[in-house]
């Protein structure tokens, strides 16, 4: 008799931790959403994309900088917007731009050395609708209007998942920690309990 009360009483004590863990409320943490590039994208959109773009995905400031305190392995690009007309004759500042960072090897800045990957390859691993980005964002930093502008074909092109068969990710049953927590304790009881009955035989006997 004293062995079922004993079962009983655990089985009571794991359904408490369990309701009690169900009512603790559970956090999902999310990758941040990915901002997208279209041909309505805002001018202001467009250079907040660039800028995010300059200093976390591109790694830009390894080499250059955007305030008084920064790297100056690279030029200011505070200065390259309002510069890029004069770098090569007869070249727009815009185009300037974009040659820059798609193919840097051809015109470098004098009193620097090339060392600056094509943006469209790695590390950057840029898009064409990215590299507009950035050069939206050194048109505002330079104090300038942003003339970029998307085109369709800059917009890499997304692969769509076959609707005909999706992929469901199913949560387990078990998976929830209040669950998760009262089995252990329920194991770890039963352990126990089983520990207790062999001493007693043990006793009795």
């Amino acid at each position: 008799m004293t062995f079922f009360k004993i079962f009983a009483f655990l089985l009571m004590t794991v359904s408490i931790y369990s309701y009690v863990g169900q009512l603790v409320p559970q956090f999902e943490e999310h990758p941040p959403v990915k901002k997208v590039i279209t041909v309505a994208t805002s001018a202001a959109e467009l250079a907040a994309i660039g800028e995010e773009l300059v200093q976390v995905k591109g790694g830009c400031l390894i080499c250059h900088k955007v305030t008084d305190v920064g790297n100056d392995r690279g030029p200011d690009l505070r200065q390259a917007a309002g510069k890029a007309a004069t770098r090569k004759q007869g070249m727009s500042a815009e185009t300037y731009l974009l040659e820059s960072l798609i193919k840097p090897e051809v015109f470098t800045v004098p009193g620097f050395p090339q060392m600056m990957p094509p943006a469209l390859q790695p590390p950057a691993n840029f898009n064409r609708a990215e590299v507009k980005a950035v050069i939206a964002y050194l048109q505002t930093l330079g104090g300038a209007e942003v003339t970029v502008k998307i085109e369709t074909a800059d917009i890499p092109v997304v692969k769509e998942v076959d609707a005909t068969s999706p992929v469901i990710a199913l949560e387990s049953p078990w998976s929830h920690e209040g669950v998760r927590l009262g089995l252990v304790i329920l194991a770890f009881n039963l352990v126990m309990l089983a520990v207790l009955a062999i001493a007693g035989r043990r006793k009795t006997s």
